[in-house]
Formats: structure tokens, C-alpha cells, sequence
């Protein structure tokens, strides 16, 4: 049975993941890592303090792929406190094709 991980975007240079403040890329992936070897199936849930932080939503979707968390593992809250996979996020805020 996989648990879930509460990452938190603060604000743009920094997230909180299980009480603790983190800004590297480097920091936050070891994290995930150390967090996926005691549960493989581990669901991270994003949810924004606010939800104008972007660089701090890229800086965590950017870890979890150094990490190698499976994409279907991250889940995003939305404004509506809806809870949908990041991929749903990233395609439904996709720029218009040419």
C-alpha cells in the first residue's frame, strides 16, 4: 500500500516536503529518492500555498523526474481542490499548436 508525501510551494525558490524547507533541485530529488526506496508506489500530492508560484511547481516536476518517480505518482491540487495527475495539468495548459 503506497502512502502519500505532502509537497507544499511555498513560493517560488522553495518547497516543503514532510516539515521540512527545501530550495535545490538537488535537495528536493534526494528527498523523493530516499522517500521512494522505503515505498516504490509513494504518491507525492502538490499543493500551492499559492498558486502564482510556478518556479517553485517546475523545481519540484523537475526533482521527481531525477528522482525517477513514475509521472502517474505526482498529483497536483487545483484552485477548485480538485486533486488530477500533473500530466492532466501540463495538457490542459498546453500553449495553442500552430
Amino acid at each position: 500500500m503506497s502512502h502519500h508525501l505532502a509537497a507544499v510551494i511555498l513560493e517560488d525558490s522553495s518547497v516543503l516536503i514532510d516539515g521540512r524547507k527545501y530550495w535545490e533541485v538537488g535537495d528536493i530529488a534526494d528527498t523523493l529518492v530516499s522517500a521512494l526506496h522505503s515505498d516504490p508506489h509513494l504518491i507525492v500530492v502538490i499543493k500551492p500555498a499559492n498558486y502564482q508560484h510556478y518556479e517553485g511547481l517546475i523545481r519540484l516536476i523537475y526533482a521527481s523526474t531525477r528522482a525517477d518517480m513514475p509521472g502517474e505518482n505526482l498529483l497536483y491540487t487545483t484552485e477548485d481542490g480538485r486533486v488530477i495527475t500533473v500530466e492532466a495539468l501540463t495538457s490542459r495548459n498546453r500553449p495553442p499548436s500552430d
